[in-house]
Formats: C-alpha cells, sequence, structure tokens
C-alpha cells in the first residue's frame, strides 16, 4: 500500500484521494460516544503519516477512558510533534492512576519532550511503584537525556 500512496500506479487498487477520506473518517469516529471505537480509530491514526491527525489524538489525550488516553499518549512515541500544549498534556498524564497511560506517556515523552519534561519525568521516576513502568521512566529519561544535550 505505502507503493500504491507514493506512486502513480494504474495498478493500484487506492488512490491518495482514498487514504485522505480514510483519515478523515477515523478522525470523526474520534469522537464516539462508544470508547472502544475512539480507541480504534485513535490506533489506526497512530500509524498514520497525515498530520491531520495529531490535533484529534491531542485531544484524546484528555479522554475519560483510560485505554483511550493510554492509546492516544502511546501515539507519540512515532509521532513526532512540536507542540507545548501536546507535551504539557503528556507530562500531566505521568500521574494517571492507569499505568497503561502513565507508560505512553513516559515513552511519548522520551520522543517529544523538553528539559522540563525530563525533570517531569525524574518526578514521576521516584514516586513510581510499579517496577515495569519505574524502568520504562528510566529508558524515556536516558533517550531524553541525549536529545535535550544536543
Amino acid at each position: 500500500m505505502a507503493r500504491c500512496f507514493s506512486e502513480d500506479d494504474p495498478s493500484c487498487p487506492f488512490r491518495e484521494q482514498d487514504f485522505k477520506r480514510l483519515i478523515s473518517a477515523l478522525i470523526a469516529l474520534t469522537s464516539d460516544v462508544d470508547a472502544e471505537i475512539r480507541n480504534h480509530a485513535a490506533q489506526y491514526l497512530a500509524s498514520s503519516t497525515d498530520s491531520r491527525a495529531i490535533a484529534p489524538l491531542a485531544r484524546l489525550l484528555q479522554d475519560r477512558d483510560d485505554e483511550v488516553r493510554a492509546t492516544a499518549a502511546g501515539a507519540f512515541v512515532t509521532i513526532l510533534v512540536d507542540d507545548d500544549v501536546i507535551v504539557s498534556d503528556l507530562e500531566k498524564l505521568l500521574s494517571a492512576t492507569n499505568k497503561k497511560v502513565r507508560v505512553g506517556a513516559a515513552m511519548s515523552l522520551g520522543a517529544n519532550g523538553t528539559r522540563k519534561s525530563l525533570e517531569r519525568l525524574k518526578e514521576a521516576y521516584d514516586r513510581e511503584r510499579d517496577p515495569h513502568v519505574k524502568n520504562l521512566l528510566g529508558e524515556a529519561i536516558k533517550e531524553l537525556g541525549k536529545r535535550t544535550r544536543q
């Protein structure tokens, strides 16, 4: 499919407008009343290269459902952003009660965080009780530490 999207191949069953319509439909589904549907939409959008996916995923960082928030938080591991509001929302999620949310936020801050995020990660590391989450926080601190020294 990547070839279909990147080249004008007449044998490809998909066209660029098909992908755009698909992303638009997924974006609309991020507002569905059913958390499972919002979560699935977020999962697909997380793998998108379409910049229109960023704002809906950022909005889902504040979703009432833990699974949706965890998926949205984890999306920013592969979607790199330079957006203070998104980074701030991810920092806040380091205090979430759900460990999947904390893990997604930590990993995404490793990729997108700032010097301030590094301090928030260290604070989260100090208070974390779950060994798995603590280990991932340590990895995020190392990753972000390398990036912020440059």
